[in-house]
């Protein structure tokens, strides 16, 4: 699978927002959208840490952990939190 395929893929089983998981992934929401329209990646670095996590994202929803239930104030702390602890 390619790494924009995983990102998109954990934006997807996760129901996450592209702007909640850009900041997940500690990028901008224009990276992230460049990135997913086929666009050269600047900087490999960013890259890793984003495909990282969403390794994360994916490993947590498949432990039942995400998404989360509607309703959370703030959606990308809890999400952090949880991911925290999983090893990708």
């Amino acid at each position: 699978m390619k790494n924009v395929e995983l990102l998109q893929k954990a934006i997807d089983v996760a129901r996450l927002t592209r702007e909640e998981a850009a900041e997940i992934m500690n990028i901008t929401r224009n990276t992230l959208y460049r990135w997913l329209t086929g666009k050269p990646v600047r900087y490999r670095l960013s890259e890793q840490f984003a495909v990282f996590q969403a390794k994360k994202i994916i490993k947590a929803v498949e432990l039942g952990l995400l998404p989360l239930p509607p309703g959370y104030v703030d959606k990308v702390h809890e999400i952090n939190n949880i991911i925290k602890g999983i090893k990708a």
